[in-house]
């Protein structure tokens, strides 16, 4: 242990000693013991002043052990460290004067190293290093590190409010409060608006928002703010509104920002589509979403119904037209009833008269073009001029003062105008009558005379009369007996001759009937050239029925028909009329001309 030094001064002094023959008391060495010594166990040398045992007292050191120990040491042979912050320590105990120990020592002697997270002086301070041990003088540690909740070089500040985890790095944001700095739990477990999670560290999620993202917000496009709830560009879902698009649709209304209307005759419309959960729309609109109103002609429920307005829409709920018009045949409050019988055009405001059906509702047209008894016209709606009735004012009446009935044909006073008799004065004068009703007697010598005046075709009257209508008397007949009879034999003839021409004229389609009639006029033709060959041969008679005398007296005397000849043909004039002509007698039975001659 010792150096050969210490050995040669020990054993030098030793020597000395024992050649003075005195010893320097305990401590002491040297020329007369004016030196010091500090050793540990047994006296010095007394002229080196080593310590026998090497071993100084605690403080010394050095052979004599006589140098104090230096700053920062302390004990036997100043072997331990002391750290003082100022000062040197006690070189037995090693104490610092002030009791402070420099950063990251603590103890009596300052010589214990700070503990784990914690350093500076006397280790007052703490470090919360995530690995390891920091400085025991600055507090740093070693990786840079800190332990969750602390920040700062030596770790030792707490995280800020809002704020967690390795240095801090991690963000919490509570309501109220600062998190926990490990976990970041909040302390009431409720989160700032936008915010979820333990450690309300998780933004909301889509569609969410506020506290906890407890509320739900619907925007079409991108998140919600996460406070508010708002969307970036204000549109909302369909079947959204408000701020925060959170808002459903009221009824009546869907689409983006509930946008659009919906009509639904109950409940409410689909959020999205704005279908109506029974199909079922309110008056007057139609379509999936009960959104389009009725076109032009429809109204009521899903517009099922026809309404016929004549200008515009009708009302979608009532039918109602605006201007209360409605089409041409058609009327009611909806203008969706039908004309009834008997009218058409504009609310049905106009008069159709047709014999079988009813009118065409627009036009008031008949549908076989046949009007009832005195009307006529395309609509059936003109009367009847004056002197025409019946069927689409197909027949003649010829009343002397006013219309005639449009059914019957009959005139008001029951007199007609000259020339014409019979109910509906329609009837031609017969024969020898003119005038009103036919009232007058007209004698012409052939043909019958006018309705009107009387006068004669010819201006012929019959022998005894004249006048215009031959209707006056004249004077005695001054023709011979003979001449007479042969005047009146060839009148009858002619008159019969003329009322069978008559007859069959006036059936033209009967071939029988001009057969007759020629017939008659080559009879007449023949009988006048007998008597013309009688009257200029002087021929007599054979006997006296044949005489001129006896043919005249049977031709005035006799008019029963019963003594005449008959000629028959088929005429299609009216049954049952009968023509009585002076000398002649023309009866309609059953449809046959009876001439009698």
């Amino acid at each position: 242990m010792y150096t050969l030094q210490a050995i040669f001064l020990f054993s030098f002094g030793f020597f000395l000693n024992a050649c003075k023959g005195a010893a320097c008391p305990l401590g002491r060495y040297s020329v007369n013991c004016s030196k010091q010594c500090h050793c540990r166990v047994g006296p010095c040398d007394k002229v080196t002043g080593a310590c026998a045992n090497g071993g100084c007292t605690d403080g010394w050191k050095g052979i004599a052990c006589n140098e104090t120990c230096p700053i920062g040491s302390y004990s036997v042979n100043c072997s331990k460290q002391c750290h003082c912050r100022v000062g040197i320590c006690d070189g037995v105990t090693g104490a610092c004067a002030n009791g402070v120990c420099k950063d990251g020592w603590k103890g009596k002697a300052c010589n214990e190293t700070c503990p784990i997270e914690s350093y500076s002086v006397n280790c007052s301070k703490q470090c919360h290093c995530r690995v390891g041990i920091c400085d025991g003088v600055t507090g740093a540690c070693g990786n840079g590190v800190c332990k969750d909740g602390w920040k700062g070089i030596a770790c030792n500040e707490t995280c800020p409010v809002g704020s967690y985890s390795v240095n801090c790095s991690k963000q919490c944001h509570c309501r109220v409060g600062a998190c926990d700095r490990v976990t970041g739990a909040c302390g009431n477990m409720v989160c700032k608006d936008g915010w979820k999670g333990i450690a309300c560290n998780e933004t909301c999620p889509l569609d969410s928002y506020s506290v906890n993202c407890s509320k739900q917000c619907h925007c079409r496009v991108d998140p919600c703010d996460k406070v508010t709830g708002a969307c970036g560009n204000g549109v909302c879902k369909d079947g959204w509104k408000g701020i925060a698009c959170n808002e459903t649709c009221p009824i009546g209304s869907y689409s983006v920002n509930c946008s659009k209307q919906c009509h639904c005759r109950v409940g409410i419309c689909e959020s999205v589509t704005g279908a109506c959960a029974n199909g079922v729309c309110k008056d007057g609109w139609k379509g999936k979403a009960c959104n389009e109103i009725c076109s032009t002609g429809s109204y009521s429920v899903n517009c099922s119904k026809q309404c016929h307005c004549r200008v515009g829409p009708c009302d979608g709920v009532t039918g109602a037209c605006d201007i209360g018009v409605c089409k041409d045949g058609r009327k009611g409050l909806a203008c969706n009833e039908t004309c009834p019988v008997g009218s058409y055009s504009v609310n049905c405001s106009k008069q159709c008269h047709c014999r079988v059906g009813p009118c065409d509702g627009v036009t008031g047209s008949c549908g076989n073009m046949v009007c009832k008894d005195g009307w006529k016209g395309i609509a059936c709606n003109e009367t009847c001029p004056i002197g025409s009735y019946s069927v689409n004012c197909s027949k003649q009446c010829h009343c002397r003062v006013g219309p005639c009935d449009k059914v019957m044909g009959a005139c008001g006073n029951r007199e007609c105008k000259d020339g014409w008799k019979g109910i509906a004065c329609n009837e031609n004068c017969p024969l020898g009558s003119y005038s009103i009703n036919c009232s007058k007697q007209c004698h012409c010598h052939l043909g019958p005379c006018d309705g009107v005046t009387g006068a004669c075709g010819n201006g012929d009257c019959k022998d005894g009369w004249k006048g215009i209508s031959c209707k006056e008397t004249g004077e005695s007949i001054s023709t011979t007996k003979h001449q007479q009879v042969q005047s009146e034999a060839y009148m009858s003839i002619s008159v019969k001759a003329y009322n069978a021409l008559f007859a069959a004229t006036t059936s033209v389609s009967s071939v029988l009937g001009v057969v007759v009639v020629a017939v008659i006029v080559l009879s007449v033709v023949y009988i006048r050239k007998r008597r013309r060959h009688h009257k200029f041969t002087g021929g007599t008679p054979a006997n006296s029925e044949s005489s001129p005398q006896n043919v005249y007296d049977d031709l005035l005397t006799s008019r029963n028909p019963s003594n005449y000849d008959c000629l028959q043909m088929p005429t299609p004039v009216a049954q049952g009329c009968t023509y009585n002509v002076e000398y002649a007698n023309v009866t309609l039975t059953n449809g046959v001309n009876n001439i009698y001659v």
